[in-house]
């Protein structure tokens, strides 16, 4: 891999405003569409052959940063997607071309050391933020 774009994770709001409000408020209606981006470091024709198939791919993208101190944090992103697109890049003589592919993101969770900092389940209505699953209760609602 050279180069990774992680999907984005944006909330949807409506303003709402009630009759003895003085103002609105924000009202969170989900999460927008997440994509992702993945620039490969040569031709990976398996990686490519997979663009344009039916069905999810499985994504697992992993990093490392040094802190101040030179201690080592490890960051892992699990993706669950579907390939939308498949550059093989631009071919040139004395160069290596960069492949990209990238997609639709259904399902998302990050680790920094092993510690799951977010978990996005969109089939499965999880969104889980910082150890708190916002999604818990609407799923109880509805006996899910």
């Amino acid at each position: 891999m050279k180069e990774y774009t992680p999907p984005e994770v944006k909330v949807i709001t409506e303003d709402y405003r009630a009759g003895a409000m003085d103002g609105s408020r924000s009202v969170d209606m989900g999460i927008e569409p997440m994509e992702f981006e993945l620039k490969m470091g040569a031709l990976e024709v398996v990686a490519l052959r997979e663009v344009g198939k039916m069905g999810d791919a499985r994504v697992t993208v992993r990093g490392a940063v040094e802190r101040i101190d030179g201690s080592t944090v490890a960051i892992v992103h699990t993706l669950g997607v579907r390939l939308k697109g498949g550059s093989r890049g631009a071919w040139a003589a004395g160069s290596m071309p960069e492949p990209t592919l990238s997609g639709s993101v259904h399902y998302f969770k990050e680790e920094v050391d092993d510690e799951v900092t977010t978990e996005i389940d969109i089939d499965n209505l999880i969104r889980i933020v910082d150890g708190v699953d916002q999604m818990e209760e609407i799923r109880n609602a509805l006996g899910l």
